[in-house]
């Protein structure tokens, strides 16, 4: 399947959704730890080592969802965990123009090795695969290197994080 003809089927697979997403940065209770995600085709580095390519649990909303509601579900999708209490962290501009990202912040209880992803979708080659594959804690202060494509975003995090967060 071409690049095109993948990303079209994306975009009909998704006709419900709206152009804005919503994400929460889940802060392990106990910890100065976030979790990062990697998606299905990311890989490791030589030695082993996750290299910058996590992300957050993220995704479209759906018409007629909230955002709250949005980036409860996808977290709960993208790695099993429910999260509680939603506290806003902010709006910011995503990818193409137009486009919005609204990232919340959640402290949960959970085992990092109990996480599981349960949304897939078909890759490249006909596949269905889950769209999260792994997880890792990312010490709070060290979380613009870790999430490449989040990098502006996760800066401001961190800032709302130091002085929001207990």
């Amino acid at each position: 399947m071409t690049r095109s003809r993948l990303f079209d089927t994306i975009l009909r697979e998704h006709d419900d959704d709206v152009d804005t997403r919503a994400a929460v940065v889940i802060k392990k209770k106990g910890t100065n730890k976030v979790l990062g995600c990697r998606g299905w085709g990311k890989r490791l580095g030589d030695d082993g080592e996750i290299e910058a390519i996590l992300d957050l649990p993220k995704g479209h909303l759906r018409k007629g969802e909230d955002l709250q509601r949005g980036a409860a579900r996808e977290a709960l999708e993208e790695t099993g965990i429910k999260v509680g209490q939603l506290m806003e962290i902010g709006q910011f501009d995503y990818g193409r123009k137009g486009r919005t990202l609204t990232v919340y912040y959640a402290e949960e209880s959970f085992d990092i090795n109990e996480l599981k992803c349960t949304s897939t979708f078909e890759n490249v080659y006909g596949q269905t695969v889950p769209e999260m594959v792994g997880y890792h804690l990312v010490d709070v202060g060290d979380l613009a290197p870790w999430f490449k494509s989040l990098r502006p975003i996760m800066r401001q995090c961190y800032e709302w994080m130091e002085e929001n967060a207990e």
